[in-house]
């Protein structure tokens, strides 16, 4: 598992404004990037699913690519995916796991069912989730 279960340092207004994007797209599902450094996350990437689902989200190739480009042109990589569950648990689905690109790419699941709002991290590899501790600076 190696590096993939190091802690990521979230600043608190980055988590304020992902918490804000996950509310303004209820009841939806809704997802984001999180990049930045060395496991110090510097910028957040709000995408709008292109499927109005309850429990999904999708984004083409095409807006992931974009977005990718700009994070590089940061000379930042991502450290986290970031999706809402709005009424549900903050824990992946077998949806989540089975679409999950890479490991050493943080899960952020971002919880609405209830306030106040919960989010979890998790490592994603061999079809099995993994508490991925953050933390809020």
């Amino acid at each position: 598992m190696g590096n993939h279960l190091e802690t990521i340092y979230l600043p608190a207004y980055i988590e304020k404004k992902m918490i804000q994007h996950t509310r303004e797209c209820l009841p939806y599902e809704t997802c984001g990037l999180l990049s930045g450094t060395t496991n110090h996350i510097s910028s957040i990437w709000e995408l709008e699913s292109e499927i109005k689902h309850r429990y999904r989200y999708f984004v083409s190739k095409e807006t992931v690519n974009k977005t990718m480009e700009a994070v590089q042109s940061r000379h930042e990589q991502v450290l986290a995916i970031y999706h809402s569950h709005p009424t549900a648990q903050p824990v992946p689905s077998k949806e989540d796991i089975l679409h999950h690109p890479e490991p050493q790419i943080c899960m952020l699941i971002v919880s609405l069912q209830a306030e106040p709002v919960i989010w979890q991290g998790y490592t994603i590899a061999d079809g099995q989730y993994y508490h991925r501790p953050i933390v809020l600076v």
